[in-house]
This record gives structure tokens, sequence and C-alpha cells, in this order.
């Protein structure tokens, strides 16, 4: 080959990698911390939301499911997500039968600990995104959600 083809392939390679660098997205560290488990035992299902019509529904922006004895350490479960800078919503649901559903009552109130980003407590009805919704910046964020009986 030729100095002057490779130059070109040098030069092609050289814009790539700018590009490449340049369209790099840079996102953020959501770190979770959940406790106040009542058993070691099932599944943790945490589900993270951007916005109030997907809010507890099964459209996430990511969701992950733990199995809590394997994560479960002095009492707390922490876990990480990447996520771009802005607003978002957490739902906890401990599993602790194990039967990969949330089991309710006869009127939809869950049987199961559940915890909200916030500390957010329903009312009168299914919980609210804009109680549990928060910012997170470039430098993330650190949630501690306790669950409730």
């Amino acid at each position: 080959r030729s100095r002057m083809g490779r130059m070109a392939g040098c030069k092609g390679f050289w814009i790539g990698a700018v590009f490449l660098a340049g369209s790099q997205v840079s996102g953020a560290t959501l770190t979770v911390v959940i406790s106040d488990f009542r058993s070691d035992v099932g599944a943790l299902n945490i589900g993270i939301y951007d916005n109030k019509n997907d809010w507890l529904g099964s459209s996430t922006v990511q969701k992950r499911s733990l199995t809590v004895r394997e994560h479960n350490v002095g009492g707390v479960v922490t876990t990480s997500f990447d996520v771009e800078p802005g607003e978002y919503a957490i739902s906890v649901h401990h599993d602790d039968n194990d039967n990969g559903k949330m089991d309710t009552n006869f009127i939809g109130i869950p049987k199961e600990p559940t915890g909200l980003s916030n500390g957010a407590v329903p009312k009168f009805g299914p919980p609210k995104y804009k109680d549990a919704a928060f910012r997170v910046g470039d430098e993330g964020l650190e949630m501690s959600i306790k669950l409730l009986d």
C-alpha cells in the first residue's frame, strides 16, 4: 500500500474515533439502598420509572429482581443502576413468599412489604408518582428505601 493510502486509512480511523467519542452519552449512577426486611426469603423487585403515566405499571426505565438471601449484607441490599440525569421514582416489592407476584388483599392493598423512593406512603389509594419522584444529576444519587408492611 502506498503512503497516501495508509494516511487516508488513518484519517478515516481518527475521524471515526472522534465521532464515537463525541457521541457517547454520559450517565449517572443511581444507587438504591433497601432496608427493613421482615425475612431474607424471596426476591426484591425494583422498578425505576420516569413518568406518572407508566408509574407502577409494567413499562419501566429499568427493573431488577434480586434474591434477598444472596444480596442482604447486614440487613441492607444495595444495587446500582446507570441512568441518564433526570426525574425518576422507584418502587420496591419484597416477594417474601417467592411466588413471583405481589400478593394483595381483596381490595388490592399489598400483603407483602413494599417501599417507595422519598419514603412516600400511599394515602387513600395507590401511591402518587409526584410523591416518590426525585432528580438525579450528573453526579448521581443514593436513594434509601425502607420496606413497609
